[in-house]
């Protein structure tokens, strides 16, 4: 049976830090993300995207029916969600 590539349209997201323009790495001697060769150890292209909770389940469901229908037999039995909620960030002020 022939298996066609499927398509799953997000909408209302807010993409952030694309890096899709070419590969990058993080480069640990200068603390930052640093374009690279696509040949490189830990070179990519990835960016993330700010949704609501009910848009990542059901990308997530969507993510796992393409997985099964396209699983080989190398493959894990199962993917793991990469989908996390929004990490707030701590900040500490000094006061005189």
């Amino acid at each position: 049976m022939a298996v066609t590539n499927s398509q799953y349209i997000v909408s209302n997201v807010e993409a952030l830090w694309p890096r899709i323009n070419k590969t990058y790495k993080f480069d640990n001697t200068e603390n930052r993300t640093i374009p690279c060769d696509a040949f490189d150890e830990g070179a990519k292209y990835e960016t993330r995207f700010r949704m609501s909770k009910a848009q990542a389940k059901a990308l997530f469901v969507e993510m796992v029916k393409a997985y099964e229908t396209k699983k080989e037999a190398s493959w894990p039995e199962e993917i793991v969600c990469h989908l996390r909620k929004k990490r707030m960030a701590r900040t500490r002020t000094k006061h005189p």
